[in-house]
């Protein structure tokens, strides 16, 4: 898939069948004509150290543990992901009640 579309955030669950999230990070990666900047972010329910470091070392940019907290992932987002620019106008703000 990441070969047949430009994707602005890939979140990549670890323990696919087959080809689990590792190698499938590592294959975009080395893909010719692939966006390489592209963000990838780990989805595993293995939290320890190493596999946190494998994430990184497959060449993910960021990592999520299963059950997905909205907190963590709405930091994610913010930190990979900018805002689409507004034509002309001032972005819509929020209101608070």
């Amino acid at each position: 898939m990441a070969a047949d579309a430009a994707y602005d955030l890939v979140l990549m669950d670890c323990q696919m069948p087959d080809l689990n999230g590792y190698e499938a990070t590592i294959a975009i990666r080395r893909a010719a004509g692939l966006n390489q900047s592209v963000p990838i972010v780990a989805m595993t329910a293995d939290v320890v150290t190493a596999d946190r470091q494998r994430s990184f070392d497959a060449g993910m940019s960021d990592y999520l543990s299963k059950p997905i907290e909205l907190d963590a992932l709405a930091r994610v987002l913010r930190t990979w992901l900018r805002p689409a620019p507004t034509k002309g106008r001032e972005p819509a703000r929020p209101v608070l009640q």
